[in-house]
């Protein structure tokens, strides 16, 4: 948890910005109101970082359903097929299925392309699991002779913050000057995009000090799964002829 919670860091960014019209109306008395603009600005800003740099804080899980012959993947509560309400992305070839109380097989992400060429193939002709994410689902080749549990592992937005709750931030200087840039547009003293300039260029940073615990490979992984053609075809091809 950060050193500062929501309020805080409002308050420290509106002091900065100088504005006693704003603060009359975002913290009268000296208390951030719950109809306080920054309180948006705020949880608008972390929804930003989150959803272009999502990292290892942001990991959640959540238990799924295979139905027998059935493509498409149920959520834990049984009937909803549709992703989670704060889904952003999926770890990669982060969906698994547990093929016994001690054993769980991890199916690999793959385009729909590639998943709609794969399900006219045969089981047999098939070399491993696999899914995709398609009409905000997902879906998996080949479907399950019977039914099966297993876990989907995805990258989650934050909840939206309580007047005492910390953002999961790595660092909150950043934050309070996001909080003083949109104060400083809203008196017109900067102009529209201020801030959400002065965001872009602190994530990347952010991310290129390695402070975020990236959680995806450090390098890229090379699988044998990019093309297809049929049940015979070799998983090397895509490499080309390789013989005079």
């Amino acid at each position: 948890m950060g050193r500062y919670d929501r309020d805080e860091l409002i308050a420290q960014g509106l002091d900065l910005a100088a504005s006693p019209t704003l603060v009359a109306h975002d913290m009268p008395g000296g208390t951030v109101d719950p109809e306080a603009y920054a309180i948006q600005w705020l949880q608008n800003a972390l929804d930003m970082f989150h959803m272009r740099f999502p990292f290892s804080a942001d990991v959640a899980s959540v238990g799924v359903t295979f139905r027998a012959g059935n493509p498409d993947v149920i959520l834990s509560d049984g009937t909803n097929m549709y992703l989670p309400s704060n889904w952003i992305v999926d770890v990669r070839n982060g969906l698994l299925m547990q093929q016994s109380p001690t054993q769980s097989y991890r199916l690999r992400r793959t385009s729909f392309q590639s998943w709609l060429d794969r399900s006219t193939l045969s089981p047999s002709g098939l070399s491993a699991g696999a899914y995709c994410v398609a009409q905000n689902r997902l879906k998996i080749v080949p479907t399950v002779p019977t039914q099966m549990s297993g876990t989907l592992w995805y990258y989650a937005l934050p909840a939206p913050l309580d007047a005492h709750d910390s953002p999961n931030f790595p660092d909150p200087w950043v934050l309070i000057e996001f909080v003083r840039f949109k104060a400083l547009e809203w008196t017109r003293s900067a102009d529209p995009g201020t801030a959400q300039a002065y965001m872009q260029r602190q994530l990347a940073s952010l991310r290129a000090t390695g402070l975020l615990n990236e959680p995806e490979y450090d390098v890229v992984p090379l699988e044998n799964n990019q093309a297809w053609r049929d049940q015979t075809a070799s998983p090397y091809a895509w490499m080309g002829r390789t013989t005079p």
